[in-house]
């Protein structure tokens, strides 16, 4: 088979929905499905033709031509990160661990080591799994690995009223908030595609252009640009490391998600079946695998929830579960096979829904018991040195500001839509409290006194008399608010406090006390822009304001309080 590399650049972001999150949230997977750019191509081969994509199989004009590329043994490889030599990275392997204290090292960007627990014990040290999604090699003679996480966009939207779409907007009871989780624009990915040697011209001249690609394609995601495919030589595989078995001992990596079905027919992600069904593929050979009992401490398998979506019927896939891609398999083959063998194999993949880039693997990429990794900034790009002009370094640092504006504001939108209030106050004491943080808002940061705490103010007062007065304190002691993610709920007059507090909270408790993985920053080259205490001030009584604005419309429109 002849492979055919090319690269994707995304103008828009792309939401290739995977099966993640809350029922109010569609969650981008970290790389492009080969389904979803076998479903591009298919489609643009279909309007080449004049032919609707709904009839290309039935089609006389297209119908043989179509079932050979996009129907048979041609493979769609996903799209995976492009690292900064320019090259596809590969998902990061389950074997790869570090320990907590050398973690923490890699969180403060210093370079720290990992351990490749497919080759060695662990000892007695507490470990976890190495960080980024994806990761590449440095091919030099310390084997430095880079890992790779792609850059995301989250985006909250409101639904259009379902009665009346025409209106093009929510509203009263109708219209729900949501938000997408997408890959950000601005990224390259690099995928392939493993066709027969015939089928190279038709592939190359449908690789280039503008394409659309994933979900929510009239929302502004998915428009993507394909770009320098090329016809690469017979022995191209997915890493540049040579196979390397070691006293008949290798170790197997899944380089994407694999399908296998047990005896019964039943679909499978256990460690045996992917035994058996590489010896299957050996069957020709007089080479057996194995796992021994000591080698299945070596082994790291992930199970993963696989889905789809027919656009033809307008159906979802069935969901199955399969091995995920990073796993690791050490095993025994005796005796030891040609690399041209196991080359065969890499090329045609093991499982089912090959075509859309499942089963894929490569043998003896991992060699090293210890490795060097470091953390890249994106998914392709280093920091780029701004002009240390004044007004070139002022220009990066507002445009810097407004998209951490920006990102704040889907922050706040989407932690408000998170929170439940139960049991709520009566519609005025909301109001009034409302209108009070609405009032502070405009006001300065108040003074901190000579203990080096923030004056009692006008929130803290209210509360505190709310507590105090017969005729409310029932009403604040029984609300209560809810994060929908969460079981548990405490007292609204708490999280009101503690989220007051942390306005002017510094270091970590800030995001801690709200429930951020961490402060929102925004990097242009190397100019990088944090949100200061203003605006952490600004946006925190922002939520507490959209909280009870929440809590006050649910009480006008009577809903019997749980």
């Amino acid at each position: 088979m002849t492979v055919i590399t090319y690269r994707i650049r995304l103008i828009e972001p792309v939401l290739a929905t995977k099966l993640d999150g809350d029922p109010n949230s569609n969650v981008s997977a970290n790389y492009l499905p080969g389904s979803a750019l076998r479903a591009a191509l298919l489609m643009r081969f279909a309007q080449s033709r004049d032919v609707k994509p709904a009839e290309v199989l039935d089609s006389p004009v297209t119908g043989a031509d179509a079932a050979r590329l996009f129907f048979g043994t041609n493979r769609f490889l996903n799209g995976y990160p492009v690292d900064r030599t320019e090259h596809r990275a590969l998902p990061r392997p389950l074997s790869w661990h570090q320990s907590k204290d050398e973690k923490k090292k890699a969180a403060d960007g210093e370079h720290a080591p990992v351990l490749d627990f497919a080759w060695r014990e662990k000892d007695e040290k507490q470990y976890e799994k190495a960080d980024g999604a994806f990761v590449s090699y440095l091919e030099d003679a310390d084997r430095k690995v880079y890992s790779i996480t792609p850059a995301r966009q989250v985006m909250v939207h409101t639904q259009r009223a379902i009665k009346n779409r025409n209106l093009g907007r929510a509203t009263e009871g109708d219209g729900a908030v949501f938000r997408y989780e997408s890959l950000a624009a601005g990224q390259e990915f690099a995928a392939a595609i493993a066709c027969d040697k015939a089928d190279t011209v038709n592939f190359l001249t449908l690789l280039k252009g503008e394409y659309i690609l994933g979900g929510a394609r009239t929302a502004g995601y998915g428009r993507v640009s394909i770009e320098s495919a090329k016809a690469e030589p017979d022995n191209w595989r997915e890493t540049s490391t040579p196979i390397s078995i070691d006293d008949n001992e290798i170790v197997v990596t899944l380089t994407s998600d694999m399908l296998l079905r047990d005896v019964n027919g039943q679909l499978s992600a256990s460690p045996d079946e992917f035994v058996r069904h590489l010896q299957a593929r050996l069957d020709s050979t007089s080479a057996r695998v194995s796992m021994k009992p000591e080698d299945r401490k070596y082994t790291f398998a992930g199970m993963a929830l696989v889905g789809g979506f027919n656009r033809k019927w307008g159906l979802p896939l069935t969901q199955a579960p399969a091995l995920s891609m990073g796993s690791t398999f050490r095993l025994q083959i005796t005796p030891a096979l040609p690399v041209e063998v196991l080359q065969k194999i890499e090329t045609e993949g093991m499982g089912e829904r090959r075509i859309d880039g499942f089963g894929s693997l490569v043998f003896g990429w991992q060699q090293d018991e210890e490795l060097s990794i470091h953390k890249e900034e994106s998914s392709k790009h280093r920091p780029v040195a701004i002009s240390q002009e004044k007004l070139s370094a002022e220009s990066a640092k507002w445009i810097a500001r407004r998209m951490l504006r920006a990102k704040i504001e889907n922050l706040l939108l989407e932690r408000a839509g998170d929170i439940e209030v139960q049991r709520s106050p009566k519609r005025s004491q909301l109001s009034r409290l409302r209108n009070i943080v609405m009032n502070m808002l405009q006001e300065p940061m108040p003074a901190p006194t000579q203990a080096g705490k923030p004056p009692v103010d006008r929130i803290s007062r209210f509360l505190d008399d709310a507590i105090k007065r017969n005729t409310t304190r029932e009403q604040w002691q029984a609300a209560r608010i809810k994060m929908r993610k969460d079981a548990d709920s405490e007292r609204l007059v708490d999280w009101l406090r503690q989220a007051h507090n942390a306005e002017s909270a510094d270091g970590k408790k800030w995001p801690d006390s709200l429930g951020v993985s961490e402060r929102p920053a925004v990097k242009i080259g190397d100019i990088s822009v944090v949100m200061d205490v203003a605006m952490q001030r600004e946006f925190t009584m922002r939520l507490m304001a959209e909280v009870l604005k929440r809590a006050a419309k649910e009480s006008k429109k009577g809903v019997k309080q749980p």
